[in-house]
């Protein structure tokens, strides 16, 4: 097995508008990942999924690529102004682009780091519930954090504007006043016992 390196270093690596591939989409991702994240090796862990989200972005349904596919159309097209109004509807929903801003054209120029931005990850380490980007990673992956009354455990879970206020620690986490965690669990009864025995020297 050929296991390629691939060393991103934002001082000379500059992006072009060049046809896309899978390994103009991983530089992208990785570009993305550098600038938001940091160059920490733990940073790697995002690239699948921003890789995906990048892909998602040119093709699906949501972002630039599905603005660029409905300006082929004409103004009055009913696809066009149905499918578009929805468009704009749902980035504005989530926090990616200004209500002043209702056009398709404004479509074309969101990044990447305009999603990341929403993230779920993202908005937990903003919210100051996490040290770091990648412990709010962890904190997402392990159930601690919930959106309004639901706990999410995605951690590239788009979180929509009106969400972000709600996004809080889960009744059942620890961090938010649940039942402890299975380490303090046992030492607490490491510590009842050494009181014990110790009541039992002093009889």
């Amino acid at each position: 097995m050929v296991s390629v390196v691939i060393t991103v270093k934002l001082t000379i690596v500059d992006i072009f508008d060049l046809p896309y591939n899978n390994f103009i989409l991983f530089r992208r991702a990785a570009l993305a990942v550098a600038r938001h994240h940091g160059e920490q090796p733990r940073a790697l862990c995002l690239l699948k999924d921003l890789c995906n989200s990048t892909s998602s972005l040119r093709e699906g349904s949501l972002g630039p690529g599905a603005a660029r596919e409905l300006l082929t159309l004409e103004e009055k097209d009913p696809k066009r102004l149905f499918e578009g109004n929805a468009l704009l509807r749902r980035l504005v929903r989530i926090g990616v682009l200004d209500e002043k801003q209702m056009k398709l054209d404004y479509v074309l120029g969101l990044k990447i780091e305009d999603f990341l931005e929403r993230r779920l990850q993202t908005q937990v380490f903003k919210a100051g519930l996490a040290k770091s980007i990648h412990h709010a990673r962890i904190l997402i992956r392990q159930r601690h954090i919930r959106v309004r009354k639901q706990v999410v455990n995605i951690p590239s879970f788009i979180v929509r504007l009106d969400s972000g206020k709600h996004i809080d620690f889960s009744l059942k986490s620890p961090f938010g006043g649940g039942r402890p965690g299975r380490v303090k669990r046992k030492n607490l009864r490491k510590g009842q016992g050494t009181g014990a025995a110790n009541d039992e020297e002093e009889d």
